[in-house]
């Protein structure tokens, strides 16, 4: 019987206010999003520089779904907010 290992990763996802979300992709650390979302271009993008300070903690309804075990929101400029979720998933 092999042993499962758990593997941490997370999960941006990019919200525009009435057009919609978009996945941006997985990330192996907080500070690798960070470093992702600092290069994004996009109006008003260059002059933002989220800091982890920034996070808001998503609520237990956002996070309610297999695999995510905590999350948070992020405000952007120009009605662009990001969604970061702490997700595990186990591998044999």
């Amino acid at each position: 019987m092999s042993q499962i290992s758990f593997i941490p990763f997370y999960t941006l996802v990019r919200h525009v206010e009435y057009e919609g979300g978009d996945f941006l992709g997985n990330f192996s650390s907080l500070e690798a999003v960070f470093a992702y979302l600092d290069q994004l271009d996009g109006f008003l993008m260059e002059d933002w520089h989220p800091e982890a300070s920034d996070l808001e903690v998503l609520d237990s309804h956002d996070t309610d779904k297999h695999g995510v075990t905590s999350g948070w929101d992020l405000t952007g400029p120009a009605g662009v907010s990001f969604h970061i979720y702490a997700c595990s998933v186990g591998a044999a």
